[in-house]
């Protein structure tokens, strides 16, 4: 599906009762990145994190400890700019940029990622041919429940959507976010969102209520998902 990275259960080999969990745009500040892994922690969960190469250079500690901690990070850009602003050649050169960020965080002066989730899940051919340029495989998701949008009852109707939408597939590759991270060329600060550790509490009742697993957020058996 050219134009996002939304894609169903079965294109990206997730099987009925499967969950995989993934936050994008940290690590976070104000504990929101320390509060979230101490839950995953305590329910041992393990979980995608696509970072924001700016935010690893703010916070390397907060990366050390999701890798340490056996989570899967994902490139996300450097600066959370939009694929549709960009050439090809400043596209990579900005995935680059993040994988460098996160290898000094990490100790790994090699580090390259294997996945990249483009800010904004857009999905062009530009962001396409840099996937294969470069080998990496595009990290989607199967449901978005719009938790970027600060309104009233944000909380309860983010959970509510992914709830619905866990019973009626009996499966999930869920996208929330640590902050609302901006996509502009003009880096400005990220806002908060204080309903996430709530909903993730909430999701996590539900999949293990309805007899649910989650999963290692590499298990994804399809590799191509249409780039």
């Amino acid at each position: 599906m050219r134009g996002s990275i939304l894609r169903r259960c079965e294109d990206v080999g997730l099987a009925k009762g499967q969950v995989i969990l993934t936050f994008d745009d940290g690590p976070a500040g104000e504990g929101k990145t320390e509060t979230l892994l101490d839950l995953l922690a305590r329910h041992r969960i393990r979980a995608g994190f696509c970072v924001v190469g700016r935010e690893v250079e703010r916070r390397p500690d907060l990366c050390r400890r999701i890798h340490a901690e056996g989570h899967l990070l994902v490139n996300h850009s450097f600066d959370h700019v939009s694929p549709l602003s960009l050439t090809e050649a400043e596209l990579t050169a900005d995935i680059e940029r993040c994988d460098a960020a996160i290898g000094r965080a990490i100790g790994n002066v090699e580090y390259r990622s294997r996945w990249f989730r483009p800010p904004g899940g857009i999905v062009n051919l530009g962001v396409e041919r840099v996937l294969t340029r470069t080998a990496r495989n595009l990290y989607p998701i199967t449901f978005f429940a719009w938790d970027v949008f600060p309104i009233p009852g944000n909380c309860w109707r983010i959970g509510s959507a992914i709830r619905d939408n866990l019973r009626r597939n009996r499966a999930g590759m869920y996208i929330l976010h640590e902050w609302i991270y901006p996509i502009s060329a003009t880096p400005t600060a990220p806002g908060n969102c204080p309903w996430l550790i709530p909903v993730v509490e909430e999701i996590i009742a539900t999949v293990r209520r309805e007899g649910a697993e989650f999963v290692a957020p590499d298990q994804i058996l399809a590799k191509d998902f249409g780039h």
